[in-house]
């Protein structure tokens, strides 16, 4: 390719080639990637293999960023000493790290829709065969290149089914964020899939729950008791038990904290009646104990010590 113009338009696929890496937590976030180690050769071109040969030590991120700078753009060593110059970058040593989050993102918005919708495409299909990578960032990408896709049409060199990816790939995002208690990361998450658009009625109840549920969690009654009970109709119409008991535990939940428990009774003794109806011990443990939660805090002792009882008794026999 034809060098860039300036400086900043030279730092920009590169700022783009790690997009959201300076956000990354743990050891992940703080690898750097090496620039000079091929000095010698004269020039930077590799191929995507390359990196890999002869360099057991890379891993994550710095792999990925061998590939991404393969990728989009040549660079050699009289650029990144340009980028350095002009405080684009700080070199340290073998290493390099963007002087800033505000130079990284102002360099992603140079780049059009396309190339950014590609951008994504790309990082999202490397980054989903990396353990090293938090799984929220590749449902990130997947995201992103969907919503671009959403606004300017089909891209090439992007999946026609990105955005099915990315509803599923956010689903697993926030059943994961549940799973840790990143109550606010999972609504996020399955807002962003919801807005997408889900084609998919299951899917559809599936992240409404998984927000609900998150919203339950943090507390946010009113939110919650919105997405239960269109999870609950649409369930219905759909004849789907399953979700049908899901929505009504989380209705029974949030009737329990507002102090009505003949309705909490109600909607969580139909969880209950579901789940043993439909043989599946894991969900019907967790509906037996907010039923037993519900009597505890203001109705029968006795029946919360049975429900409860019941309730850790499956929980044991399942392991």
């Amino acid at each position: 390719p034809s060098p860039l113009p300036d400086t900043f338009s030279l730092f920009a696929p590169l700022a783009h080639a790690a997009l959201d890496f300076g956000a990354m937590k743990a050891e992940t976030a703080k690898r750097r990637y090496t620039v000079r180690q091929r000095k010698h050769q004269g020039n930077l071109r590799f191929s995507p293999l390359a990196p890999l040969r002869g360099r057991q030590s890379f891993a994550g991120v710095v792999i990925l960023l061998h590939l991404f700078r393969w990728a989009m753009r040549i660079f050699d060593d009289d650029d990144i000493e340009v980028l350095a110059d002009d405080g684009l970058i700080e070199l340290d040593g073998d290493s390099w790290r963007f002087r800033s989050d505000v130079v990284r993102e102002v360099a992603y918005q140079t780049l059009t829709k396309l190339v950014r919708a590609q951008r994504h495409a790309g990082t999202a299909s490397v980054m989903v065969h990396s353990p090293t990578i938090p799984f929220d960032q590749v449902a990130h990408h997947a995201a992103s290149a969907a919503e671009l896709v959403a606004e300017i049409g089909p891209v090439p060199g992007v999946a026609p089914n990105i955005t099915e990816q990315a509803v599923l790939l956010l689903r697993d995002a926030a059943r994961r964020s549940i799973d840790v208690g990143a109550f606010n990361q999972a609504r996020r998450h399955a807002t962003r899939a919801l807005d997408l658009g889900v084609h998919d009625d299951a899917l559809a109840r599936e992240l409404l729950l998984l927000r609900a549920q998150a919203e339950t969690e943090r507390r946010l009654t009113e939110q919650a008791r919105a997405d239960a009970l269109d999870a609950l109709e649409a369930a219905l119409a759909a004849g789907d038990r399953r979700h049908e008991a899901m929505s009504r535990r989380l209705l029974g939940i949030l009737h329990q904290r507002d102090g009505d428990l003949p309705a909490a009774r109600a909607e969580l003794g139909a969880s209950v009646d579901i789940f043993r109806e439909l043989g599946d011990d894991i969900e019907l443990a967790a509906s037996l104990r907010e039923r037993g939660f519900a009597e505890v805090f203001g109705g029968s002792l006795e029946d919360a010590e049975w429900l409860l009882g019941e309730a850790e008794g499956l929980s044991k026999r399942l392991g």
